[in-house]
């Protein structure tokens, strides 16, 4: 995969390739606006215990570490935030908070090397 992103918080145009096609092009904008998957930002007492708590959860995706947070792309942002609070619950963990957030480029070229079938191996 090619991410055309060195200059990317000047850039008009930018865009995503995954040999032998072009994934994504468009504005910064354009780009964040054609991503999907909605992402949350958990605020919890302990990331680090949070994460493994969260990855098996059905229907999140890409659960991260983001400073003292976690980040996940989830299918429904309507009902994650009860799932998540149980099994944070269920892990001895405290959920402080659990916010919308917008995507970063990095999360809209993932998102759309993904529903391209993923980067080449090899």
């Amino acid at each position: 995969m090619v991410a055309h992103t060195s200059s990317v918080p000047r850039a008009i145009r930018t865009g995503a390739t995954l040999p032998p096609a072009e994934v994504a092009l468009g504005t910064p904008a354009e780009l964040r606006r054609g991503m999907t998957e909605p992402l949350l930002l958990i605020q919890t007492d302990d990331a680090p215990r949070a994460v493994p708590a969260l990855a098996a959860l059905e229907g999140l995706h890409d659960v991260s570490l983001f400073g003292r947070a976690v980040r996940v792309v989830v299918d429904d942002a309507a009902l994650a935030p009860a799932r998540i609070r149980a099994a944070l619950a269920t892990a001895g963990l405290a959920c402080h908070a659990i916010d919308p957030i917008a995507p970063s480029l990095e999360d809209v070229f993932v998102s759309c090397v993904t529903r391209a079938g993923g980067a080449p191996v090899g």
